[in-house]
């Protein structure tokens, strides 16, 4: 699908895509080429959307000092979730246990 084509110029794709092919889902992106009904521009601009939101994905990572109701009613978190917090901060006091 993605090969480079010798004979065939109308069918190659750009380069970016090829490498996409090469480490990313290849069924993910055949059930995209399948979803835009096997049109080329359609594809690629749907590929390049796709791969620029992989690409821009940030983790927002919490983080701060909480008493166990603040993690209870401010973050939302279980009983147990709140337990295994404590635990692993208390494992490391010297930088998870305020003096």
């Amino acid at each position: 699908m993605c090969k480079h084509h010798g004979k065939r110029q109308n069918l190659n794709v750009p380069e970016w895509l090829q490498r996409e092919w090469k480490n990313g889902d290849k069924n993910e992106i055949s059930d995209v080429l399948r979803e835009c009904n096997f049109s080329k521009e359609v594809f690629i601009s749907t590929m390049q959307t796709i791969i620029s939101k992989k690409q821009s994905m940030r983790i927002k990572k919490e983080e701060g000092w909480y008493s166990e109701g603040e993690m209870k009613n401010d973050l939302g978190w279980s009983t147990s979730k709140i337990a295994g917090a404590k635990t692993r901060c208390l494992a490391m006091p010297e930088t998870h246990v305020r003096p």
